[in-house]
């Protein structure tokens, strides 16, 4: 077994290789048990945002003007081979099908309990499978992609995640780790990954581990707990999957990234850039927690909500990131905070040798919106600045690369 993320990052290398050039640089090295390490000091690829570009292809909006198959209160959103767009709605719970174009086509499924219905979906399309996970009603379902109901199975309770399918097809559910694990009331897996065939059987399972600990915002009521938040701005944990089942995870207090296998414990390779935190004025992180607290207290005690929402708990510096994912073509994209830039969201994007690229500038909405990368499709989900339920389809456009 290979040490930790957190460990390995403070155990010196023992080998040393560069591939160097005026304009970029990689430095590869091996760290003392002999796990690669990859750090990119400049980008390879392109030096500039307009190396790949973001392209709209769609745009699905809700509110009174709105036609038919309006979006109303969108759960989940996926994208198939052909182009055509899946969103899940809420309350009630149907699945509207969309043309390449934005153009609607059908519903799929419909809200209940029974063969074909679902009070929750989040998607995924696999092949010519489209996949549905309910965590409210602990069942996923199968469809085809003209809607056609194939088959349920009980899954995962009441974890309201995304869900993804790897190359062979198998859809990923998400649900809480095991609780035999907890010791002295902590548990080091965070989640249980779980791979299911077409069929329904059990492909494959892992364990997402436990990352350090993140400060929270807690709203108490005498010694109750109400609530908990996390705090705007620190670092987080984020992980994605490769469709071999590898998992890449992180910790953004610092830019770097294990790859691993065997539900963490075999580190098969260390990457990252070389990076700068990027400050966060004084002006954003006090209209962040006022924004915090405007939410909060619809639902809480104000004077609970003030003495909980406190500024001196934000910090003064933005983390590495805060999503990654991975495109159709093996790339790894990585979301970086840019705080005092309110006009477009940075990605960062790294090959499957783990070198960083370049970065692509995407749309503002981006930033706070959910994100979703299906093949050569960035998916963005949230609201307009009207408040209206928007999704917004972008075709990932691969500019000339040039080797620096």
């Amino acid at each position: 077994m290979r040490r930790s993320l957190i460990a390995l990052v403070l155990v010196a290398a023992c080998a040393r290789g560069e591939a160097a050039s005026p304009r970029g640089r990689v430095v590869v090295d091996s760290l003392a048990d002999g796990t690669p390490r990859t750090i990119t000091e400049l980008p390879v690829g392109w030096t500039d945002t307009s190396g790949w570009k973001l392209v709209e292809v769609a745009r699905l909006t809700g509110g009174e003007e709105a036609g038919p198959g309006a979006i109303e209160n969108p759960q989940d959103v996926t994208v198939d081979a052909a182009g055509r767009i899946y969103v899940s709605e809420q309350d009630p719970a149907v699945i509207k099908q969309f043309n390449a174009d934005g153009s609607f086509l059908r519903t799929i499924g419909r809200e209940g309990q029974g063969p074909g219905e679902f009070t929750t979906a989040f998607l995924a399309i696999g092949g010519d499978k489209l996949y549905v996970q309910d965590p409210r009603g602990s069942r996923a379902s199968v469809f085809d992609t003209a809607g056609n109901y194939l088959r349920s199975w009980p899954s995962f309770c009441c974890f309201w995640m995304p869900i993804d399918t790897d190359s062979a097809g198998n859809v990923l559910l998400q649900g809480m780790p095991p609780s035999s694990a907890v010791v002295d009331d902590k548990n080091p897996w965070q989640r249980t990954v779980r791979w299911y065939r077409p069929d329904t059987t059990v492909a494959d399972t892992a364990l997402v581990p436990t990352g350090p600990e993140e400060k929270r915002w807690t709203i108490k009521q005498g010694k109750n707990s109400m609530m908990s938040t996390t705090v705007p701005f620190q670092p987080r944990m984020q992980f994605t999957f490769l469709p071999d089942h590898r998992m890449v995870t992180g910790f953004a207090d610092r830019y770097l990234f294990a790859v691993t296998a065997q539900n963490g414990a075999d580190t098969v390779a260390i990457f990252g850039r070389a990076w700068t935190a990027a400050p966060v004025p004084d002006d954003i992180r006090t209209r962040t927690v006022e924004e915090r607290v405007t939410q909060t207290k619809k639902y809480y005690d104000e004077t609970a909500v003030r003495n909980a929402f406190q500024l001196a708990d934000v910090p003064t510096t933005a983390a590495a990131f805060d999503w990654i994912g991975r495109d159709g073509a093996g790339n790894l994209w990585v979301r970086t905070p840019a705080p005092a830039d309110s006009t477009r969201t940075l990605f960062d994007i790294f090959d499957a040798e783990y070198r960083w690229l370049g970065q692509v500038s995407g749309s503002k909405y981006l930033r706070g919106w959910s994100v979703g990368i299906v093949g050569d499709r960035v998916i963005g989900r949230g609201e307009d600045e009207e408040g209206n339920p928007i999704v917004v389809v972008y075709r990932i456009e691969r500019g000339a690369r040039t080797e620096y």
